[in-house]
């Protein structure tokens, strides 16, 4: 009897240890996809279809591949866990295509996410949160600034008709850094050129780790 309970002890330290990983599935368009398949590397390997969009996996501490597929489209993270908590990581699915790999591969570290914890670090993370807007209002500012010495007359219509060609070069879908390498233009005026375009709503800009995906609008 004392064994059993022993063994039963050595099987739930575990789970006391293990983190949570939620989160929830978008397409390119920033729409929750139903039914995706979501797949963890573990041991033994954990799968489920994601209803509504949204899936959940308890983890021990370790190195993983999350993986994500509907229809044509799929994605990966590799994620590493070093402390239980619970943690949040959506998945955009993309149509597979050389650039977009690249960026599907950078790792994700767990512990540069903060856990759902008692109410005082939430305060604090909010405290946070408020400064970081405080300084991004600023550099924003100053960005603007910046933006307002490139002169409005440089940017014509060849100029937004040779991004239009790129991006369908590319399969309707590229990186600004492309973009600006192709040009050969300094990135303030690669940045106004694709703000332009977004208000024409000819593009659409999604940020995807350090890079900036453009996809073309269809009409």
């Amino acid at each position: 009897m004392i064994k059993k309970i022993f063994l039963i002890l050595i099987l739930l330290i575990p789970l006391a240890t293990a983190a949570e990983i939620r989160g929830t599935i978008y397409d390119t368009s920033l729409k929750e996809v139903n039914n995706a398949i979501v797949e963890v590397n573990s041991t033994p390997v954990q799968r489920i279809v994601a209803k509504d969009g949204k899936y959940s996996f308890n983890l021990p501490p370790g190195g993983y591949i999350l993986t994500a597929t509907h229809k044509d489209e799929s994605a990966e993270e590799e994620i590493t866990i070093e402390s239980e908590g619970i943690f949040n990581i959506d998945i955009f699915l993309f149509p597979a295509f050389a650039e977009e790999q690249e960026l599907l591969e950078e790792d994700i570290n767990i512990n540069q996410l903060e856990p759902e914890k008692n109410i005082f670090p939430i305060v604090l993370i909010v405290l946070a949160i408020i400064a970081i807007i405080f300084y991004l209002s600023y550099k924003f500012k100053v960005i603007k600034k910046r933006f307002k010495e490139v002169k409005k007359e440089e940017i014509i219509d060849s100029d937004l008709e040779k991004v239009i060609e790129i991006i369908k070069n590319h399969g309707n879908r590229t990186t600004q850094k492309e973009i600006r390498k192709e040009l050969n233009l300094s990135e303030a005026k690669v940045s106004l050129i694709i703000t332009e375009l977004e208000a024409k709503q000819k593009v659409e800009k999604i940020k995807k780790g350090r890079a900036n995906v453009i996809i073309l609008k269809q009409h």
